[in-house]
């Protein structure tokens, strides 16, 4: 059965140990475990990572709009065609014309 997201679990982690010592000193700093300033500078780098790939949309998204709007203000209007003489799309039928008499 699969842990839930909010489950804690534990993890194993190697590391030099100049890291783990600069982590311990910070931590102390901030008053946190050791595990604590793992698990926040984690989540920092991860939420910075979403924000940074929302932000590169965003950019894309108004690079297109931009290019539209610049290809849109660019085009000339369509040229007109001429129009039948009746305005219609077909010339009209003349008059019936009545028997000679």
């Amino acid at each position: 059965m699969p842990r839930k997201q909010t489950a804690t679990v534990n993890f194993t982690l190697r590391m030099r140990e100049g890291l783990r010592r600069q982590l311990e000193q910070i931590a102390a700093r901030k008053k946190r475990s050791i595990n604590e300033e793992i698990v926040h500078r984690l989540e920092q780098s991860l939420r910075r990572e979403q924000e940074g790939e929302l932000l590169e949309m965003a950019k894309d998204t108004l690079r297109q709009v931009q290019e539209f709007t610049r290809l849109g203000s660019s085009t000339q209007p369509a040229p007109q065609r001429p129009q039948p003489k009746s305005g219609g799309l077909v010339e009209p039928i003349p008059p019936l014309k009545g028997p000679k008499t």
